[in-house]
């Protein structure tokens, strides 16, 4: 089987039917006429949602049309899936595609299962990117962003004075199917979610 960019979502709800359709943001599915099923995912119940989103005239066509003064009119369909299952006494949602995410009702999601993955599976000594944000500075967010790769110790975060938001960087751990099928790293980014984003170098 191929490996895909996924968001997984840890999910703050009960690992059974009830609880993954709580998890759910139903009025944007009722909206967009997305259908649920009910599906067993390797013996555990599972709920699967997809669909697409048509839109007849993109937003940006006004922009064109305001600058150049020609009738610009194209239209997008915008596509994406959410697959939640029950695993052990945990409930997950893997997201896919640009409708994935909202299909995830936000409160439902546990906000700190990204950085926790993140700090214990990227590689120390090359991180590409931290984005946290400081206390008592009116909100105030940094994003420190280094290409190549540095030691997570030299982006120099105040522990009592930082809230560090997202984390990426590089993993090579071959319980990952795609570290495991390319013997290569690969780029992961811990934020309310670890999203992988395929085989790098």
């Amino acid at each position: 089987m191929n490996t895909y960019p996924t968001t997984l979502y840890r999910l703050i709800v009960p690992p059974t039917l009830d609880g993954l359709t709580s998890a759910l943001n139903q009025p944007y599915l009722r909206d967009s006429g997305f259908r649920l099923l009910r599906r067993d995912v390797a013996g555990t119940p599972a709920l699967l949602v997809n669909g697409t989103v048509d839109r007849e005239r993109a937003e940006w066509c006004d922009v064109l049309a305001g600058l150049t003064g020609a009738q610009v009119t194209l239209g997008h369909r915008s596509g994406g899936g959410a697959l939640l299952v029950a695993v052990d006494d945990r409930a997950y949602a893997l997201a896919y595609g640009t409708l994935g995410r909202f299909m995830v009702e936000r409160d439902a999601i546990d906000p700190g299962f990204g950085i926790a993955f993140a700090v214990r599976a990227l590689l120390p000594d090359d991180i590409r990117q931290v984005r946290r944000r400081f206390m008592g500075t009116g909100g105030r967010v940094d994003r420190s962003l280094v290409p190549g790769g540095q030691h997570i110790r030299m982006y120099g975060i105040d522990r009592t004075g930082e809230i560090v938001g997202q984390v990426t960087g590089r993993t090579h751990n071959p319980a990952l199917t795609v570290c495991r099928r390319t013997g290569k790293a690969t780029r992961v980014c811990g934020g309310d979610a670890p999203a992988t984003h395929g085989s790098r170098r």
